[in-house]
């Protein structure tokens, strides 16, 4: 949460205004964040959201450490949400799958039970 308000308020990197922090994964010692995120569509690539928020992370780690109550700021690792691409792509072969059934069997399953 905090972090996505830092990238919303302090941060005026343009690469980084459609930025969208999905979810982060912390370590079981708190030392390492996880942070996934992906860009807005029509936003900045891939590419350029990925430098622009490396160059980032040191004062994003410094932001979050006066403000956190650890003991050790956890070091952050950046990396690109890919659950979103990975869920579409099942739900496309999902859809396949489901057509090639639907292809493969001229009659409904409602007609087979009718005829036992």
């Amino acid at each position: 949460m905090k972090l996505s308000q830092l990238l919303l308020r302090d941060i005026s990197d343009p690469r980084l205004a459609g930025i969208h922090v999905t979810r982060v994964e912390m370590s079981p010692d708190l030392s390492l964040a996880r942070v996934f995120y992906r860009p807005t569509p029509g936003g900045a690539s891939l590419e350029d959201a990925g430098r622009a928020f490396r160059g980032a992370a040191g004062y994003l780690r410094r932001e979050l450490g006066k403000t956190l109550r650890l003991r050790v700021t956890p070091e952050l690792r950046l990396e690109v949400d890919s659950l979103v691409d990975e869920g579409d792509r099942v739900g496309l072969l999902l859809a396949d799958l489901a057509a090639q059934r639907g292809a493969s069997k001229p009659g409904s399953s409602k007609q087979h039970d009718d005829d036992e």
